[in-house]
Formats: C-alpha cells, structure tokens, sequence
C-alpha cells in the first residue's frame, strides 16, 4: 500500500505511544464513525512529514444507540482547549482532577505532563497549542 493515507495512518499508529491509546484516527475518520463510535479528541498534532497539522481522536468503543458520551471526555477535552490557548493553569487544574478520578488514563497522563511543563517554562509568542511528534 502506499500514498498519503496509509503514510498518515502509519504516523498515528506510531503516535499511539504518546498517549498510550490503542486506536487514533484523524479527523476524516472521525467524522464518518462519530455516530456510532465515543471518540476523544486527543490533540491537534503535526505529524512527522506533514506542515498542516490535523486534529486526531482516540477510538474508545462502540456506542449503543442514544447513549451519551462518558463526562470524562468532555473534561478532558476542556482541558485541551485551554491548554491549546495558553491557558496552563486552568487546564492543569482540570486534569489533576482527572487524575484523581481516572489515575490510568494515558491521555490525560500525557497532557498534564506537557501542561505542568509549559506552566513553568511558557512558550514564545510563536507558539500555536500544536504538539509536534517527532517520532514514526
């Protein structure tokens, strides 16, 4: 196989590792199994070979019909936002209690590991809330 699908499908894959999720797809894909599948926007990430970055979602499971998402989502996903804005502290407070409420959470680990960083060493003014992963 080739072309720039399977090469994107390959960089998440790999970025599985980041998070320590099973299953990322990209937006794409999220909007055509969103109905029928939870998903947890995870991040807007650049992946090794691409400029534009995209934003990327973790599969959970299949949904019964009507059921709603798990509240632990949304949460994290507030988090992200402010976290895409800047707003470190805001953010860090929203998934230190994460933490608690789901200590083996991956995501929630890894955002709060680059949160707690950037609050104590801020980005420069060029800075856009896009992760770059460097690795396959």
């Amino acid at each position: 196989m080739i072309g720039d699908s399977v090469n994107l499908g390959s960089r998440l894959e790999g970025a599985n590792k980041i998070y320590d999720t099973r299953i990322m797809i990209s937006e794409s894909t999220a909007e055509f199994v969103r109905e029928h599948f939870t998903l947890r926007k995870l991040d807007l990430l650049r992946v090794k070979g691409k400029q534009q970055p995209i934003p990327v979602y973790e599969l959970i499971d299949e949904r019964a019909d009507g059921s709603e998402r798990p509240e632990q989502y949304a949460r994290y996903e507030t988090a992200l936002a402010l976290y895409q804005r800047g707003r470190f502290e805001e953010a860090e407070e929203i998934l230190t209690a994460l933490k608690r409420d789901f200590p083996n959470d991956g995501p929630t680990d890894t955002l709060l590991e680059r949160v707690l960083e950037l609050r104590d060493n801020p980005p420069g003014p060029e800075w856009d809330g896009v992760y770059v992963a460097k690795e396959k």
